[in-house]
């Protein structure tokens, strides 16, 4: 893996997420090109120090939409790149096109504080009004299971929810987990575990908005208190192959590569 910087971009010459198939969102904190208006170019806009606006890289345009409470963007958040410092706030936005599909796959490089409420959510997906977690056609990928120090996914009911335990507290880690039909995986810096889960579900998604620690119902906000660094989400399962390109990207580019195993 290429470790060279385009500061502009704070992509990693070699590699863009968007070249995999599916990439819907992509949400970059260390972006070098923050400006302080809305400009089209602009990744975040603020507004008394408040994040108001985080623009989607996707090339889709499913920018933020809605936001609340306070999120500040914090200089050298995770080993020295800027992140979003979440304390009981949320972003919302929607998708151009909805994922009417049976796949889904999302990676995440965050933290979480030991003060995140029950079940806060760093990435939820569905549509308004409908919670991500008693629907077949809706799911959160990152979630605090109740209060452990842990991240889970999951859909339709606590019997198929998929969890994995974190280092530590306020502890930056790199995680993924995602959908295939019926199978469910989630993984934490480069390792899955499980290495899938069978939920028996072969419904169909019906996602049009996602959520950024929040549920995709607002009205059933669980606050989230940690950093959020970069999500990115696709609409296609991903090989390993293409899942351990997007964890090395994430893992060079923020600083964690360490936590990689050996030959990924």
């Amino acid at each position: 893996m290429a470790t060279a910087v385009n500061t502009s971009t704070q992509q990693y010459f070699g590699f863009d997420p968007r070249t995999i198939p599916g990439c819907s969102l992509w949400m970059d904190a260390a972006d070098r090109n923050v400006m302080f208006s809305d400009t089209g170019r602009t990744t975040l806009a603020t507004l008394g120090g408040t994040v108001v606006r985080w623009n989607d890289k996707s090339g889709f345009s499913n920018h933020v939409t809605a936001s609340s409470g306070t999120t500040t963007l914090t200089a050298s958040a995770i080993n020295q790149l800027p992140a979003l410092s979440f304390s009981n706030s949320w972003f919302t936005g929607g998708f151009s096109s909805a994922n009417t599909g049976n796949q889904v796959r999302g990676f995440t490089v965050a933290t979480l504080a030991a003060a995140a409420g029950v079940y806060p959510r760093i990435f939820s997906l569905g549509r308004p009004g409908v919670n991500d977690y008693d629907s077949t056609t809706t799911t959160f990928l990152f979630v605090r299971n109740n209060s452990g120090q842990n991240i889970m996914v999951g859909r339709s009911g606590g019997a198929n929810y998929v969890t994995v335990n974190i280092p530590a507290y306020s502890t930056p880690f790199l995680a993924q987990s995602g959908h295939n039909v019926n199978l469910t995986t989630i993984g934490l810096n480069g390792t899955r575990a499980p290495s899938s889960f069978n939920t028996g579900l072969l419904t169909n998604f019906n996602i049009t908005s996602y959520g950024i620690g929040t549920n995709t119902n607002t009205a059933d906000v669980h606050s989230f208190v940690g950093l959020i660094g970069e999500i990115i989400n696709y609409t296609e399962n991903l090989t390993t192959a293409q899942i351990q390109q997007v964890e090395g990207y994430l893992a060079w580019k923020w600083g964690l590569q360490a936590n990689l195993p050996v030959g990924h």
